[in-house]
Order: C-alpha cells, then sequence, then structure tokens
C-alpha cells in the first residue's frame, strides 16, 4: 500500500531552560505547520477454514507513516525575554505500525 497527503503538525508552547544564562527559562509560542504525509506498508493473509467454507482470514500488516516535520515557535511568550532561540525544538513526525487482526466478512464470496 501507499498514499500521498497532507499533514497538520500543531506543536503548543515550549520552554527552553539554561541554568548558566541570565534567565533561565523561557517559554516560546507554539506553531503549526502544514506539511507533505505520506505512508508504505504491506501485508499478509491467510484463509484459515478451506475453500467453500465460511471464510475466516488471519492477516498481519506493516505500514510507516511520514507525517513531516514540527517545529516549535520562534516568539518568546511575554515575560520570557526578548530573543529568539537559536534553533527552535524540531523533530520528525513518524510511525512504523504492526498489526495483526481477523477478517470475518459478512458475505460469503
Amino acid at each position: 500500500m501507499g498514499g500521498l497527503g497532507l499533514a497538520s503538525n500543531k506543536v503548543g508552547e515550549w520552554t527552553r531552560e539554561n541554568p548558566v544564562a541570565g534567565q533561565t527559562a523561557r517559554t516560546f509560542e507554539g506553531n503549526t505547520e502544514t506539511d507533505f504525509a505520506w505512508p508504505v506498508g504491506a501485508g499478509l493473509a491467510w484463509q484459515v477454514t478451506k475453500p467453500g467454507q465460511y471464510p475466516f482470514i488471519v492477516e498481519t500488516t506493516w505500514r510507516y507513516y511520514n507525517l513531516g516535520t514540527a517545529e516549535r515557535g520562534r516568539q518568546p511568550v511575554a515575560g520570557s525575554g526578548s530573543s529568539e532561540p537559536v534553533q527552535p525544538l524540531t523533530f520528525d513526525v513518524e510511525s512504523h505500525v504492526v498489526s495483526i487482526g481477523v477478517r470475518i466478512p459478512l458475505q460469503r464470496y
């Protein structure tokens, strides 16, 4: 399987602490970004029952989701100083999902 899409990555306010700075903790605004998203995956299915019987299927799948990058805001919240961070906290939003399930179709085929 595969696909294409858009992801809206929203990150709330964040605090950076630096014990050697004059102001040890500074809080910055959150941020929302829209990014390109894509999944890929593969799976296997095995019909446990014999052909002609009501189908009972066991399946397993693996999927990888990449939802782009989330970046925290650069603007300090009031009372947290006026300088922007050298680099705001940034991270990739991705996930590996492995699932095992049972499928019992409602209609016989």
